[in-house]
């Protein structure tokens, strides 16, 4: 097998399929029902499509709470920690019958950044993004959770040595 998945679960969050036989990078983000609760029901059926891939690689998540007079640090609100804990915790359990990887952001960012300059990790994620694979035209700045699952995809592959190219087809699942 040739697929393996990427999952970013931030708030923009977005699970990529990366098939090297097809060539598709198949995204769907991460869909919530209307008071805002991931909808679990809706990840599991877009996963039908994912059920034959080699791994699923979850970006690891660890609260960040307040650092006064840190000028530095990702500063959460005890809210915003809870619910990506919360948003974590659903995708974990959505994927508990699958092969999975959790991988932390540096581990999968230090090829995907190599060589490339920007001030933040999300601009290199996206610089990078763009740069292998120019027909997509360009990511935007709201899209960086498919960027950011892509790059985790692409490293699951890496981990496991199944040779593909990039420049890769992108297919929006959006149910």
């Amino acid at each position: 097998m040739a697929k393996c998945v990427g999952i970013d679960t931030g708030s923009k969050g977005c699970f990529v399929m990366l098939d090297t036989i097809e060539k598709t990078a198949s995204y769907l983000y991460i869909p919530y029902r209307k008071d805002g609760i991931i909808n679990g029901t809706a990840i599991a059926k877009a996963f039908d499509a994912f059920m034959d891939v080699s791994r699923i690689y979850i970006e690891e998540v660890k609260g960040r709470g307040f650092t006064p007079n840190c000028s530095t640090a990702v500063n959460w609100g005890a809210k915003q920690t809870l619910t990506m804990g919360k948003n974590y915790g659903m995708v974990l359990g959505t994927m508990q019958y699958l092969p999975m990887v959790i991988v932390q952001p540096k581990t999968w960012q230090k090829n995907a950044h190599k060589g490339i300059k920007a001030p933040t990790a999300k601009e290199k994620t996206l610089a990078a993004f763009d740069r292998l694979n120019p027909s997509y035209g360009g990511i935007a700045k709201s899209e960086n959770g498919m960027a950011d699952a892509f790059f985790i995809a692409r490293h699951a592959l890496d981990e496991l040595g199944i040779q593909y190219s990039d420049d890769w087809n992108f297919i929006n699942l959006e149910l």
